[in-house]
């Protein structure tokens, strides 16, 4: 009785004798329930609870992706000497990156003034030829009819044979040689591959260019020294490469979403943790590829995302995003919040709270592990209240004091 009014005392300092007396009352008519209910008071552990619902369920790998234009090239000259012609900018002046190319299009050139004189020199030849091949046609068509009609000797129509089907081969060399100096002047020429972007620049007008320049170790290597580069800004692909654990998980055709660095860092900011809160953000995707070998070096594997602009994120060749890739989904499984869940001895277990209010500790046999949330296969029954805070201060038997039970929305995500 005393402990009772001493409690009394300290939970409320203008605790008055007339209270003192009205307390003195009501415990000589219910002496023990008043007992009983200051024991729970001092001995009841507060916890919040979630009780095991019916929802939705994905698990996720994730990884951090390069984006890289499914369509690149690397243009770099076959030959050697000073750059004597860059494609002026649509602007006016110099090239730029970012300017739009034409397939086909001219964009620079090497000095090529001996290829010129060349040419010059291989279509006078060809010219000749054709001509020399022209007499020589006429002549031993004359002389064929003349031998249907026995009034050409032998010897001659032979020498008029050979001599058109000389003239026919210097003709056909000499043509050789205009190819062969037209290949030339390409190998100084560099034309856009295709419809796209100049994505990097590495030469202007009256710079000296040498083949040797060229690096082509790596992307990083190439995109340095070649001299342009051009991309397709309309079509890009995510390359990520996943820990082997993680890797093995994944299959061509699986959903994947993308995740911009600038929205993820603003999400992170602003604690959105859930699935339901990244659906406004997230990108559709879908795994293309899974390299079927293991990287040496890291023992990684490679995974390939395709992926398209939208209003939502912005794909930038080279930049980095966040990949989420679904490795499985369930509809109507059993989930409990993620902080119900104890981890011991590689086992998992939960704190259920029975019907007269005390703790048990059951061991769970967990499926998906989603955002905030993981499936439940077997071990707990829909309805049963599972502890998600104040669980480090139990123990099996533990009386409890529920204060909270939060409502999982329909992505089975925790709400506060």
């Amino acid at each position: 009785m005393n402990r009772l009014i001493e409690y009394f005392y300290q939970k409320n300092s203008t605790f008055s004798p007339l209270h003192m007396s009205s307390v003195l009352l009501w415990a000589a008519c219910s002496f023990y329930s008043a007992a009983d209910f200051a024991t729970e008071l001092q001995t009841s552990i507060l916890v919040e609870t979630a009780k095991a619902e019916t929802h939705s369920i994905s698990e996720f790998e994730f990884g951090e992706g390069t984006i890289q234009s499914t369509r690149r090239d690397y243009l770099v000259f076959q030959g050697t000497g000073r750059v004597d012609f860059v494609k002026s900018s649509p602007s006016g002046g110099p090239l730029l990156e970012g300017d739009a190319v034409k397939s086909g299009e001219l964009l620079a050139e090497l000095d090529h003034r001996r290829n010129n004189a060349s040419m010059l020199t291989a279509r006078a030849n060809l010219d000749n030829a054709r001509s020399v091949h022209r007499k020589a046609k006429s002549d031993y068509d004359r002389a064929k009819r003349l031998q249907a009609g026995g009034a050409i000797a032998g010897s001659r129509f032979e020498q008029l044979k050979a001599a058109y089907e000389q003239a026919l081969a210097a003709v056909q060399i000499a043509e050789a040689r205009i190819d062969e100096t037209q290949s030339g002047l390409a190998e100084k020429q560099l034309r856009a591959p295709f419809d796209g972007q100049v994505a990097f620049i590495n030469i202007s007008e009256g710079m000296y260019y040498s083949q040797q320049q060229f690096d082509p170790t790596s992307i990083e290597s190439a995109t340095r020294t070649a001299p342009l580069v051009i991309i397709d800004p309309t079509s890009f692909e995510i390359v990520v490469d996943l820990p082997i654990f993680s890797g093995n998980r994944v299959e061509a055709g699986q959903n994947a979403y993308l995740l911009g660095q600038e929205t993820l860092a603003q999400l992170r900011f602003a604690h959105s943790t859930s699935l339901s809160s990244l659906q406004g953000y997230l990108t559709p995707a879908q795994i293309l590829s899974v390299s079927p070998a293991v990287n040496p070096k890291d023992r990684s594997v490679r995974v390939r995302i395709k992926g398209d602009q939208t209003e939502n994120l912005n794909l930038i060749d080279g930049d980095f995003v966040t990949t989420l890739i679904e490795v499985g989904r369930k509809e109507n499984a059993t989930v409990i919040p993620l902080n119900a869940l104890i981890t011991k001895n590689a086992k998992y277990y939960a704190y259920v709270v029975k019907n007269d209010g005390k703790a048990e500790r059951r061991e769970l046999s967990i499926g998906l592990f989603g955002f905030n949330t993981i499936e439940v296969l077997e071990g707990l029954k829909l309805g049963e209240q599972v502890v998600t805070k104040g669980k480090t201060r139990l123990k099996p038997g533990s009386p409890l004091k529920v204060v909270g039970i939060p409502k999982l929305d329909k992505e089975g995500s925790a709400n506060e």
